[in-house]
């Protein structure tokens, strides 16, 4: 439930959560969402290259709804400010990382030294962004990404504060 997480949220992304959205914390399969996100991030960016004044991006969606639908909102009250849709609730270098490379958030974090882990995100962001430079033909960029946005399916479970997450997935 919302309120299990809500807890974690941080105070500057609080006011995503007070609409329909409601958090939640990934138990199985951060790998794979963060991989998607990486790999939307970086079309919605070749998109921009390759169409600069053509906000269409698919049928369905310019690149900017598919950012805030996918990516992150912005804060209606607080010009300049966004949520996130994807982030590291439980660690704070991570989440900052995240955000500032490899969704080049406007606050940019300094990391001292880069852990291995934020290496392998800036490392698959980097192997996105070569794949993509080779695709030079707008529509096949939009048929890719409604590829990833429609076809894939998850498989979700809800989880309620008495059951052991760890316990369940074993």
């Amino acid at each position: 439930s919302p309120e299990f997480v809500d807890s974690a949220i941080d105070g500057d992304q609080k006011w995503m959560f007070n609409s329909a959205n409601s958090p939640y914390y990934v138990v199985d399969g951060q790998q794979r969402l963060t991989t998607i996100i990486i790999l939307l991030f970086v079309l919605l960016k070749r998109h921009q290259e390759l169409l600069p004044n053509q906000p269409a991006l698919t049928t369905r969606d310019t690149r900017e709804q598919a950012m805030e639908k996918f990516i992150r909102s912005e804060n209606k009250l607080v010009t300049g400010e966004f949520g996130y849709r994807f982030g590291y609730a439980m660690n704070e270098d991570m989440a900052g990382v995240f955000r500032s490379i490899i969704l080049e958030a406007p606050k940019v974090v300094k990391q001292r030294k880069p852990s291995l882990y934020a290496q392998n995100l800036q490392n698959a962001k980097d192997f996105f962004t070569r794949k993509c430079q080779k695709i030079t033909d707008s529509d096949k960029l939009s048929a890719l990404f409604s590829l990833v946005t429609e076809r894939l399916r998850f498989n979700i479970f809800l989880m309620t504060k008495d059951l052991d997450v760890c316990m369940t997935f074993e």
